[in-house]
């Protein structure tokens, strides 16, 4: 009989440092070898691997089962995406007289959603929480005092991730 393999990856996008789930099963087999992961022989099961350090221009990590049955081999292999995720955020001015405003300029890749706010501004944060962008500019309050403006978003895979921008007046 001639063996077959099948193999799934769970999700089939993440990031580095997310989890993924290897599922894998040889039919008609006496030995399976992963490639990315472990199955110490075995012919089924599942294995969690963590993206660690994919390279930077890697757009996704191939995972492989040989199955094998004397001399006779089958393999399948599944690929994970690389989610590619980053945050930049600009303050224009970065230092502003008193009583004047700043614009906060933010741009993202990878990201589902984000929401800026500021634990200075109550007012900025509310006039912004209903809005999910990932990417846009907000206009700060008048400014009386020096002020943090975090942009907390959430990732295409459900990570989160945060920056922050201080501005300051004179």
């Amino acid at each position: 009989t001639t063996p077959t393999a099948q193999i799934a990856c769970n999700p089939d996008v993440a990031e580095k440092g997310s989890r993924v789930t290897i599922s894998y099963t040889c039919t008609n087999s006496s030995r399976g070898t992963g490639y990315g992961f472990e199955t110490n022989g075995a012919t089924a099961g599942a294995t969690t691997v963590t993206i660690q350090d994919p390279p930077e221009s890697a757009a996704g990590i191939n995972y492989a089962i040989k199955c094998e049955q004397g001399e006779i081999t089958a393999s399948a292999q599944c690929a994970v995406q690389i989610a590619k995720v980053s945050i930049s955020m600009r303050a224009e001015p970065q230092v502003v007289p008193v009583g004047k405003s700043a614009l906060i300029g933010y741009v993202t890749t990878g990201m589902k959603s984000c929401v800026i706010s500021s634990p200075d501004q109550s007012d900025f944060t509310d006039r912004n929480a209903g809005v999910a962008r990932t990417s846009g500019i907000a206009t700060t309050s008048a400014m009386t005092e020096k002020s943090d403006f975090y942009l907390n978003c959430i990732t295409v895979t459900g990570e989160s991730g945060e920056e922050k921008i201080t501005v300051d007046v004179y």
